[in-house]
């Protein structure tokens, strides 16, 4: 009877600091009022406060969204947002759990960089059945975040977030066989699965493959209708949005004319010789034009000058005392 006790005690602690919170969150002062610095809540705000001295955990942590977006009447105060979500965390909110942790690995919602306590908000999401943790988790590993990279575990991570709903995870296994393991064509049979999911990263990043011809033969076709695929995703994500932007590059690149080579020259000259170089060595902009010149040997030095005595005695109307 006693721990019971005990978790009702501190719950009911915390449901009174939280009301405290909110009660001095919403007071606005009439200097906040004048000075513009503040707005009264809109009634989202007063619905989520309301719900939230009921004891919905979810709640408390929509209400630090409206906090850190500034949005739903409450103004933008990244702080409150972090000791909102906190709060719903210790109450057991499990998307609040995976936010902080994410939060802390990224340096986000007004918290600095710390993946200790990221990857002890992962753990605690991961034990109360978070995949999307799971999937953080094996980032980290992916990564070396506050840990050494360490593929293989990472890669037992991303397999089970994915068997379990987890999208983006099925472009990270790609990524790990493609640019890690050196294993492209692997790498695209997960490629394939996140695309088909509708994952844009794994478009960009199968279309790529196809770009290159790291799994066999290069196809600009199947590259460009797989960026085309990329580019139509209308996701606003941090990832939707880079991979569009990658994709836009790639299309522009493929639709650049072909350099047609020639000759030309450069101009120098040393006598009656001249530079010239091809065209292929400015195709790149990488070849050394240094190693690609070329020039006509010189030509022979001038027979040496007759002594002045022959001259004399061979040129018509010199002798040695016409001057």
């Amino acid at each position: 009877m006693y721990l019971p006790a005990t978790k009702h005690k501190r719950d009911l602690m915390l449901q009174r600091a939280i009301s405290a919170l909110l009660l001095v969150s919403f007071t606005i002062s009439p200097m906040a009022q004048a000075t513009g610095l503040s707005a009264a809540p809109s009634s989202e705000a007063e619905s989520f406060k309301a719900k939230v001295i009921a004891g919905d955990a979810y709640a408390l942590y929509q209400l630090g969204w409206l906090y850190r977006e500034g949005t739903g009447g409450a103004p933008k105060r990244p702080e409150l947002y972090h000791r909102l979500i906190l709060a719903a965390a210790v109450r057991g909110e499990v998307a609040a759990m995976e936010q902080l942790a994410y939060d802390y690995r990224e340096g986000t919602g007004g918290v600095g960089r710390d993946y200790s306590l990221a990857r002890k908000w992962y753990l605690a999401a991961f034990r109360n059945g978070s995949h999307v943790a799971e999937f953080g988790i094996g980032y980290m590993f992916h990564n070396g975040l506050g840990a050494a990279v360490n593929y293989d575990v990472a890669e037992q991570y991303y397999r089970s977030a994915a068997s379990n709903g987890v999208i983006k995870a099925w472009n990270n296994l790609g990524v790990i066989y493609g640019s890690n393991k050196q294993q492209n064509c692997k790498a695209v049979e997960f490629y394939k699965i996140g695309s088909s999911h509708g994952d844009a990263t794994a478009m960009a990043n199968l279309a790529s493959i196809y770009e290159v011809g790291a799994c066999g033969k290069a196809s600009k076709v199947l590259a460009r209708t797989w960026y085309n695929k990329a580019l139509a995703q209308r996701g606003e994500d941090e990832d939707t949005v880079s991979a569009r932007s990658t994709a836009r590059e790639a299309i522009e690149r493929l639709d650049r004319p072909p350099v047609v080579a020639s000759s030309y020259s450069y101009g120098y000259s040393y006598g009656s010789a001249k530079e010239t170089c091809d065209a292929d060595c400015r195709l790149d902009g990488i070849m050394d034009l240094q190693q690609q010149r070329y020039s006509q040997p010189p030509p022979p030095p001038p027979p040496p000058a007759p002594p002045i005595s022959s001259w004399y005695a061979t040129t018509p109307g010199f002798s040695c005392c016409a001057y």
